[in-house]
């Protein structure tokens, strides 16, 4: 498996869960949460109860809410993305 199809599957899912979990907390509506994550209300409430998807390892808690922060003040966050996502998979804390 390429190391990006592997992120698609099993990494992004969770940063998404944890991006929806942070905004929340932060206040934005479910509605505001789904447009800045570009998904549906549906699934960012899925994401919100647990669902669907599990989150990401502790110890990128720092980096989820940084991401956060630009998404809430309008940033692309591509790079800072794809960055996250290459160091939780190179960490090796998830398997699948």
């Amino acid at each position: 498996m390429f190391k990006c199809e592997f992120s698609a599957r099993f990494v992004l899912p969770r940063i998404r869960v944890a991006l929806a979990r942070e905004l929340y907390s932060q206040g934005f509506s479910v509605t505001q949460i789904a447009r800045l994550l570009e998904t549906s209300p549906a699934a960012v409430s899925q994401y919100l109860s647990g669902k669907r998807g599990k989150d990401v390892p502790p110890q990128f808690h720092s980096d989820i809410v940084r991401l956060a922060r630009l998404l809430a003040e309008g940033k692309d966050i591509s790079k800072e993305l794809c960055d996250l996502c290459n160091r939780i998979r190179e960490s090796g804390l998830i398997t699948e």
